[in-house]
């Protein structure tokens, strides 16, 4: 794309990759309009326009867009974000990778799964709790997880042992879903997975899978500690499920975009729970970028300013089976005032590491709101090796300089990832 087409990209909100996603689009010779509701945000500071419009507003969104000329719609690692992005793009005619249709379908947990249902795919059991918490209560079996069914980040999730969790719990679900409605499934205590595509042009391509690595806390979800690529369950993912995944997309007509999917192991088959089309907050793309070149947070932007997922060749450049071994590393902390961060810098400087990206800060402090979603962590911290028993080793050597200290001189790591388990 060359700087005199003059398009200009509206970025909605300051989530995860909005500040890339701006300097991107810049990259590629676009103007850049940066908006939300908050004066003086950060990523403001990196566009060629800012506005302190709300998000939520459509109205003033589309009039300020059209008085802009905006020719281009995005949003960062924000389900809602990304949501409302989508809408105006319609409103405003400009590309957008999904359909509202494909949008809401897949973003809802339960259309997700009755969807996979359809094709043979395994998924997580669940409770019918449509009605509210069934009446014959004696034939639920604890543990239960319950969540908004259409939630992310972790917010409105609550594991439940007894009747009295699971009646709070529910409520607690009921405060972060828009549709007012819940999920309740059967609590998995096996591994746990999370799939990555990208589609370009109708070809869908199997671009990583990795094994995600849980710390748990009484009453929440369960946190990513680290994630691990290759998943060691690949080969039999792509033997029994990664076929009728793929038709399952095809039926929908999707075309272009990134996605990720979420799944527990159980007797060697994956179990669905539930899935993004979008970028995820994990950012697993950092990892595939790193290890095949490509970089699909580019190709949405690209998509957005030309109606094309172009600057990568899906055929030739991405697989699943990486030549190399890969971490997402996300220390989880105590909930305390943060007053110390010690070993980060050095961190950055390793040569196994790609990118870091802080997810919290010196005087942020970790409260009851934040344990259970993913505002507990510390950071989030990209790195390859080229053998299993060098990443560990980086792993190890990471975790033993990085510190975090609260007020009090205490560490608020909340517990370091035991890669004797890899």
């Amino acid at each position: 794309m060359k700087n005199k087409q003059l398009k200009k990209l509206l970025i909605l909100g300051n989530a995860i990759s909005s500040i890339e996603i701006i300097k991107i689009a810049k990259s590629l010779g676009a103007i850049t309009i940066a908006t939300d509701n908050i004066p003086n945000s950060e990523f403001k500071k990196y566009a060629d326009i800012a506005y302190d419009i709300s998000t939520s507003d459509l109205e003033a969104l589309e009039q300020m867009a059209k008085e802009e000329g905006v020719t281009a719609v995005f949003a960062g690692a924000s389900e809602f974000n990304i949501e409302q992005a989508l809408i105006l793009s319609n409103r405003l005619k400009t590309p957008f990778y999904a359909t509202y249709e494909q949008w809401k379908l897949l973003s809802n947990k339960r259309t997700f799964k009755d969807l996979c249902r359809n094709y043979n795919i395994p998924v997580v059991d669940e409770y019918d709790f449509s009605k509210g918490i069934p009446i014959d209560r004696d034939s639920l079996q604890y543990p239960i997880i319950i969540k908004p069914v259409d939630g992310t980040a972790g917010r409105g999730i609550s594991v439940c042992n007894n009747i009295n969790e699971l009646e709070r719990g529910y409520e607690y679900a009921l405060e972060y879903s828009k549709s007012k409605k819940i999920i309740a499934e059967r609590y998995m205590k096996g591994e746990e997975v999370v799939i990555y595509y990208t589609l370009q042009d109708g070809y869908i391509s199997l671009s990583a899978m990795c094994d995600r690595y849980t710390i748990k806390q009484p009453g929440v979800a369960p946190l990513p500690s680290a994630y691990i690529f290759p998943s060691k369950h690949l080969k039999e993912y792509q033997k029994y499920d990664d076929k009728n995944v793929k038709e399952m997309f095809k039926s929908l007509n999707m075309k272009n975009g990134f996605l990720f999917i979420q799944s527990f192991v159980e007797d060697g088959r994956v179990r669905f729970y539930e899935m993004g089309y979008r970028i995820a907050g994990a950012q697993g793309q950092n990892i595939i970028s790193a290890v095949n070149g490509v970089d699909a947070l580019e190709m949405l932007v690209r998509f957005a300013l030309t109606g094309k997922m172009s600057g990568y060749n899906l055929k030739t450049q991405d697989t699943a089976n990486f030549k190399k071994f890969a971490c997402k590393l996300t220390p989880v902390l105590k909930k305390g005032k943060i007053s110390r961060i010690c070993g980060l810098d050095e961190v950055e400087k390793m040569s196994c590491v790609t990118k870091v990206v802080p997810v919290n800060k010196v005087g942020n402090i970790i409260d009851d709101e934040m344990v259970g979603t993913l505002k507990q962590l510390l950071t989030r911290i990209y790195l390859i090796a080229d053998t299993l028993e060098e990443l560990k080793e980086k792993i190890d050597e990471i975790q033993k300089n990085l510190i975090v200290y609260d007020e009090n001189g205490e560490n608020m790591i909340l517990e370091k990832f035991n890669t004797n388990i890899l």
